[in-house]
């Protein structure tokens, strides 16, 4: 119990190993400001930042796992799911756990179509993975960008990454839609 309460006192989601939500909204707000402002601040040693985008997950089909093969089942499909996207980003890149089964990488200094290409290789780890195909789970993914949206605060930001996802997942999900 330790463990987690400082995961989640750090930020990090006890379960997937993913950062949590309020992490990603803290930082979003953060850059945007910083995109806006046109502020070139370097942080940490960082690069500066001129834009960013958001990718918004949404597994599909993960509803089924848990109410055929248990919760358990379903935390190992969430956990796996984290462990892939993890290992597909780079360094830089932040990997939150959005809700439930839904997840969000923001891209700093990444355009739309940086950010659609990222998306797409993140779409085909998670499609190419058996464990995850034994399971039936893939998974819609919404990008949106600073370019296409660079005054809006972060909860209109997020939200239209995930209309991008919704539409993904309506048109048969395990796909890739952009924000426009």
């Amino acid at each position: 119990w330790e463990l987690e309460e400082r995961d989640i006192q750090n930020g990090i989601d006890p379960l997937t190993g993913a950062r949590r939500r309020e992490v990603l909204v803290h930082e979003l707000d953060h850059a945007l400001k910083m995109i806006r402002g046109g502020i070139q601040e370097q942080r940490g040693g960082k690069e500066s930042l001129k834009e960013a985008s958001l990718i918004f997950i949404d597994l599909d089909k993960f509803k089924q796992v848990n109410d055929t093969r248990g919760h358990a089942e379903g935390d190992r499909v969430l956990k796996r799911v984290s462990d892939l996207l993890k290992g597909a980003l780079r360094e830089k890149d932040l990997l939150a756990r959005y809700g439930g089964d839904e997840f969000t990488v923001l891209l700093p200094n990444t355009d739309e179509s940086g950010a659609a290409i990222a998306a797409e290789k993140l779409r085909a780890v998670l499609d190419n993975d058996p464990t995850l195909k034994g399971f039936g789970v893939t998974a819609s993914f919404g990008v949106c960008s600073s370019q296409v949206s660079p005054a809006e605060d972060s909860e209109n930001f997020i939200k239209h990454a995930d209309e991008a996802a919704y539409l993904a997942k309506h048109a048969g999900g395990n796909r890739v839609e952009i924000y426009t």
